[in-house]
């Protein structure tokens, strides 16, 4: 805490009155006061969770905090002078809650805290959060936006016509706005430690298009039905629907329905698809990582949103019966046909064939309705739908006909964009007017991938709709790619006049699309993203006589750059600053401003995100700030991997010294799982939650999920034994000798038992677990790369698989095949080790190279040769920003210009480029005592090398042995 929040402690956590738990809660809070001298000085300092969009007289301030753990609650300080004047002011805020578990948040209360201290010529004020503010429910942000993804936020639905754009005013008239809930003073629970921020605030600076298409769409047979005109809000009941779909013939179809609630679909009396729910675990808000929570009421059980069906020739029934929330929700519905589209089946749209099926609720061809009966009393349980009539709708409610092209109604808006068909796109001048109407759309290139909030002025003379939807590749037909379970599409709800509006929530987009839904000349007057990340300067650099690999360098650096936001991120879009330890061995070395002006901030703040969820037993969640119930004991392994690592490029002990108890704590915790050979067992699993992923790659074979194992991965005790030699080494030079010796012996021990009991004498490969002393090998590529990595194998038996990883290669690198573009790193590393120099270039260019080819301006991670053999884009775009990707980034200054650490800190460097088949590369990067410039060149059989580093530090070079002459020059001289 700094010396404001020690010394006062008057400020209050505050929130709305009786919403602290309330999913998805925005509210307005406001705070007038007077200055009656001038200000010589004045420090604001806030925190809110989940977070907080800060304002004062009207002026944008900033946003935040960092994601946090209640427990190490981050808060920001401004120094907001210059926005204050004599008289009346103004602070406001845009408070808001997630309330339920994300992957960089865990579930917890909404609370503001905010102390304003200002010293006037007349002496010092000090302004604080308690009952004389006041608040205002934001009813213009809907409360049943539907959440993205089972592991991220919500999207935004923003109605202009209830959002009142003075509130910031000092002379707003707020006489009716609420007094605030006064939870209590710091510390109080949950919030027992108020942390400041430990990075710098990130940069935020408006991008624009580099281009626009102007098209038009038509939305393929896509049936919306909402209950709202039968059903009221604030209950539970049942409600019917039902209609006849006509077929000239017997067809086999895809029939796909996607419903918010617990629902039964009947095709001609048979029951087809099914969603039933859990009142329980919808009313506690629990996320246990694999359910989709909507706002209050979502089914669970096996999420069958699609089933093979049959059409006879004729009229065929079709009945929906749904147990409607609280929200006023109703469904979406659409067939495919798999014969002409195979991946359609994860699409909510229709095949052409099926865009003017007729339907009729009375089986007659000129009328295009539903009937919808309701509302019908509802147990509220499980067995709701269990005695519901599946031959008719029942009488006796209000029946009414339904229009299913009304789009209006429609929450998940994400569906309804994926099925406009698109035509007539042409570009369009970026700085003409720019109308739409209903039935148009226009897609915003911003030519390279765009983190942050975007943001648009528009002009509308009447009530309008349009939707915002976001993604990286566009489809041949312009039409809208992301992968089908993430809802990456907002809504704003217009009003006559000119309105300005911004994302709250960060999002990820090379594509920004704007669809019409309603209204007739709107003016999209600006279109721009407010893009976001962490300061830093651009002043590393590389090139070679490769244009391909230098495509490639640019790629994997700007996706390190567009990753550096609160933490070294995983994936922008579905995961906010979730880590993934593994990722951040091959981000933060030489990442762009890395080392310089002592900015080592952000890694170790990477670094310490983990940590602060560390339980008494030791335990913490390896992802950072993720929900409780996801439990991840090998990214906790790969998190003291990577200590080291940072170690190494830093020399920073002191902030090893700082974290050194917390490993300890950590490894005692994994000694528990241990059998009487040293290695973990799943049999002696001490630590466990809803999920268990004991993961390498996440399609390694040993990957055990949501699954209870029995027996011994291969995986987890590499990394088991390369944690216990990283802490061995960090305790060395610590200068902690016993336990360096104890952690040493203890590796020992491990990798002693991983060869003798892991090792496959019949196909000479280890194998990938072990269980009921039965050995399982799969040749998995990730844990055979792990074990050259980590050198677990002896000498023949190291030989033995790095031929079958060799070997592996020539047939083809989609023969490796991993999940993730993460594991490419330490197979390339692998095979500059082990002086296979062209393949490792090879690879590089094919894998990193198809990215490119596909499309994408970033790397990502879910990508494989093997799937896009003769697809000419990447369908799976929703992965494209991820660390995992970056796995090329670290290689083109470690091996081919060859820089890398012997000493910590950099104060003894090893230069040992590897050439291949280039000509010459150049490049710079920065250590913590300086700049180090590098190139090399070949000529014909001389190898040529100049180097320039800072005076202090020691070197030694290993050059390549393939050339007859070698000159290097080091600071000038020639060595």
């Amino acid at each position: 805490m700094i010396e404001a929040w020690r010394k006062y402690r008057k400020a209050n956590w505050i929130w709305y009155p009786g919403a602290q738990r309330t999913v998805n809660f925005y509210f307005f809070a406001r705070k007038t006061f007077e200055i009656d001298s001038r200000v010589l000085k004045a420090k604001l300092h806030i925190s809110a969770y989940t977070d907080y969009k800060l304002f004062i007289n009207d002026k944008y301030i900033g946003r935040g905090p960092d994601p946090s753990a209640p427990k190490y609650q981050y808060y920001d300080t401004y120094n907001i002078k210059k926005y204050l004047a004599i008289g009346s002011n103004v602070i406001g805020t845009i408070a808001h809650n997630w309330a339920m578990g994300m992957h960089w948040h865990p579930m917890g209360p909404g609370g503001l805290i905010v102390q304003l201290e200002i010293d006037t010529e007349k002496g010092k004020e000090i302004l604080v959060t308690d009952e004389r503010w006041k608040l205002n429910k934001a009813n213009c942000l809907s409360l049943n936006s539907p959440r993205m993804m089972r592991s991220c936020q919500f999207v935004e639905t923003f109605d202009f016509r209830k959002y009142k754009e003075n509130w910031l005013n000092a002379d707003f008239d707020d006489s009716d706005w609420e007094k605030p809930e006064v939870i209590g003073k710091p510390p109080t629970q949950p919030w027992m430690h108020l942390v400041p921020r430990e990075i710098p605030f990130l940069h935020e600076e408006l991008k624009y298009p580099v281009c626009i298409d102007k098209g038009k769409y038509k939305v393929m047979g896509f049936h919306a039905i909402s209950f709202d005109r039968i059903i009221p809000n604030g209950k539970n009941y049942i409600g019917y629907a039902q209609t006849y779909f006509y077929s000239n013939k017997e067809r086999k179809l895809v029939l796909n329905i996607s419903c918010d609630d617990a629902f039964k679909a009947f095709l001609n009396d048979k029951l087809v698809l099914e969603q039933c729910y859990d009142e329980e675990f919808v009313r506690t808000r629990v996320w246990n990582g694999r359910e989709d929570y909507e706002q209050f009421h979502y089914g669970l059980g096996g999420r069958k949103e699609k089933a093979e069906v049959v059409l006879h020739q004729g009229w065929n029934q079709l009945l929906v019966v749904v147990d409607q929330g609280e929200g006023g929700w109703g469904f979406s519905l659409g067939f495919v046909d798999l014969r002409d589209k195979p991946f359609a089946a994860y699409l909510p749209y229709c095949s052409e064939e099926f865009e003017d099926l007729i339907f009729s609720n009375t089986k007659d061809k000129k009328s295009n309705k539903w009937i919808l009966s309701g509302p019908f009393e509802s147990t509220g349980f499980k067995n709701s739908l269990n005695n519901v009539q599946v031959d008719r709708i029942p009488t006796g409610k209000r029946q009414i006909e339904h229009d299913p092209f009304d789009y209006e109604k429609i929450v998940n808006y994400a569906y309804l964009m994926r099925a406009e068909e698109r035509k007539d796109c042409r570009k369009v001048f970026t700085k003409a007017p720019l109308i739409l109407s209903k039935g148009e759309l226009c897609i915003a290139d911003f030519g390279k991938v765009r983190t942050g909030y975007p943001a648009l002025e528009i002009e509308s003379p009447e009530n309008g709709i349009i939707d915002v939807g976001y993604c990286n590749v566009l489809g041949g037909d312009k039409r809208i790619l992301s992968q089908w379970q993430v809802r990456y599409v907002d809504r704003i709800y217009l009003k006559p006049g000119i309105q300005r509006w911004e994302v709250h929530s960060r999002r990820t987009c090379k594509y920004m699309h704007i669809s019409c839904r309603r209204g007739e000349n709107i003016n999209i007057r600006k279109i721009g993203i407010n893009s976001v990340g962490y300061p830093v300067k651009d002043i590393v650099n590389f090139k070679c006589s490769d244009t391909l690999l230098n495509k490639i360098y640019d790629v994997s650096k700007y996706t390190v750059k567009l990753l550096m936001q609160d933490v070294y991120g995983d994936c922008l879009r579905r995961e906010g600053s979730i880590i993934w330890n593994r990722s951040f061995i091959h981000m933060f070395p030489f990442s762009p401003g890395f080392c310089t002006s002592g900015d080592d901030k952000l890694a170790k703040k990477t670094l310490l995100h983990p940590i602060r969820t560390q339980e008494d037993s030791g335990w913490f969640s390896g992802y950072g700030y993720t929900d409780g119930n996801v439990d991840s004991p090998t990214t906790c392994l790969w998190w003291i991997v990577a200590l080291k690592d940072y170690y190494l490029f830093l020399g920073d002990s002191k902030f090893i010294m700082k974290i050194y108890e917390n490993v300890k704590s950590a490894l005692r915790h994994f000694s528990r799982f241990e059998n009487m050979h040293g290695l973990i067992d799943g049999r002696n699993e001490v630590h466990k939650a809803g999920d268990r992923w004991a993961v390498l790659d996440d399609g390694f074979a040993a990957y055990v999920g949501r699954c209870m194992y029995k027996g011994e991965l291969a995986g987890f005790n590499f990394l088991y034994y390369a944690s216990l030699n990283s802490v061995a080494f960090l305790a060395e030079e610590l200068g902690f000798t016993d336990d360096a010796k104890f952690y040493r012996r203890k590796a020992a021990w491990v990798k002693k038992s991983c060869n003798e009991r892991f090792w496959d004498k019949r196909k000479n490969l280890f194998a990938d677990w072990l269980e009921d002393n039965k050995l399982f090998t799969e040749g998995t590529p990730a844990l055979l790369v792990t074990s050259l990595y980590f050198d677990i194998g002896d000498k023949s038996k190291s030989k033995k698989v790095f031929n079958y990883i060799y070997e592996l290669g020539k047939k083809g690198f989609e023969n490796y095949n991993f999940a993730t573009g993460g594991y490419y790193y330490f197979l390339i590393e692998v095979l500059f080790r082990h002086g296979k120099v062209s393949m490792a270039l090879d690879l590089m260019r094919t894998y990193y190279g198809k990215w490119l080819e596909s499309g994408a301006t970033t790397t990502g991670e879910h990508f494989s040769l093997k799937n896009l053999k003769g697809k000419k884009i990447i369908l799976n775009s929703d992965y494209e920003v991820n660390g995992q990707g970056t796995s090329a980034y670290v290689h083109f200054y470690s091996n081919i210009l060859g820089i890398k650490p012997i000493k910590p800190g950099f104060k003894e460097i090893l230069f040992e480029p590897h050439p291949g088949d280039l000509k010459w590369a150049k490049g710079t990067v920065h250590i913590p005592q300086g700049k180090i410039n590098v190139s090399w060149q070949v000529d014909n059989s001389t190898f040529k090398m100049e180097i320039e580093i800072p005076k202090e530090c020691k070197y030694k070079v290993s050059l390549p042995k393939s050339y007859e002459d070698c000159q290097v020059k080091v600071n000038g001289r020639l060595e």
